[in-house]
């Protein structure tokens, strides 16, 4: 459960050890403990920068460690968190992030010079050291830029303050999710998905986007389990990485799954999917037998649960198709 207050404000696993909960694609584990600190840093440079709750603090960049980080960051001090898409173009994203009145964008090195100039402040999330005004010893540099805090009055979204999720490609506009539900859609994932702290739990980069996509990671960690974030750059890559760290749940679209099938990999015999995969926007019954035979059951977040994303409220689950 994760809400604004909240402390600590990554869950701690069933036994309330510190355990490795964080794999990235290259193999680097991150403690339970060097997570919290990380966070826990990035709560009080976020703070000194002025971030307050009710606060619009958008992220700009893959699903990374650095965007777990910024999620439970952003939490912890009551603000909204809004991930953008890096695959808008950026006139849009820096559309976004003005007219949802954001005081703060969190850009993460890959898309440094995506956003462009804005009137919000920009941090800028590199390796390296933090300045020590802004908390060591997190292992990050942040290069802040002018902004400033006299934004236009902010337009209402469904459910605000909450947790958003960006504007569509298409121009569809964001969609808020108080923190109530996000607290319960994360207690229902590691409920539905029966996580514990033996397994791992895959989350692609191309779906960070999806507010389902947070939720399982922060799923995976409330249970200890272990975290992957996959960013290789191919459909193969995700698949060897996914086969490879045997993970027990991962988080996919339908059109990767699809893909998957066509791999070399996946015609070679003798190995066995996740248990379940979360999947948002409708497997058909073709790929969900195709999977079934390799072990794992696909799970239709769209299909069978509440999914008033215009409302942004009504738990259990909410999937939204990007």
């Amino acid at each position: 459960m994760i809400t604004s207050n909240d402390v600590p404000w990554v869950p701690v696993g069933p036994r309330g050890r510190p355990r490795s909960v964080a794999i990235s694609a290259s193999g680097t584990t991150t403690t339970y403990t060097e997570l919290v600190e990380r966070v826990a840093a990035l709560r009080t440079a976020f703070a000194q920068v002025g971030v307050r709750t009710g606060d619009r603090v958008a992220y700009l960049g893959p699903t990374t460690p650095h965007a777990v980080e910024t999620f439970y960051a952003s939490l912890a001090l009551g603000a909204d968190h809004v991930p953008l898409d890096p695959a808008m173009p950026p006139a849009m994203t820096a559309s976004v992030a003005e007219d949802t009145s954001m005081i703060m964008v969190v850009v993460d090195p890959l898309h440094h010079d995506h956003i462009g100039p804005l009137s919000r402040r920009q941090i800028v999330l590199t390796s390296g050291r933090i300045p020590d005004a802004l908390c060591e010893p997190l292992d990050y540099e942040a290069f802040l830029a002018t902004g400033t805090r006299d934004t236009p009055p902010r337009r209402p979204l469904p459910g605000d303050p909450g947790v958003l999720m960006p504007a569509h490609p298409t121009g569809a506009a964001p969609v808020a999710f108080d923190h109530a539900t996000v607290a319960g859609n994360i207690a229902e994932l590691a409920s539905l998905l029966e996580i514990d702290d033996e397994d791992t739990v895959a989350v692609a980069t191309h779906a960070h986007t999806h507010p389902w996509s947070g939720w399982l990671a922060a799923a995976a960690l409330s249970r200890g389990a272990h975290l992957l974030i996959t960013d290789s750059r191919t459909v193969p890559g995700v698949l060897d990485d996914v086969v490879d760290s045997r993970a027990a749940v991962t988080a996919l679209r339908a059109n990767t799954l699809h893909a998957m099938t066509t791999c070399a990999r996946w015609s070679s015999r003798g190995w066995f999917g996740p248990r379940r995969i979360l999947c948002v926007d409708h497997p058909d019954d073709g790929l969900v037998r195709a999977w079934r035979e390799r072990g794992t059951e696909l799970v239709d977040v769209t299909r069978g649960l509440p999914t008033d994303v215009e409302a942004g409220h009504g738990p259990p689950l909410i999937g939204v198709a990007c």
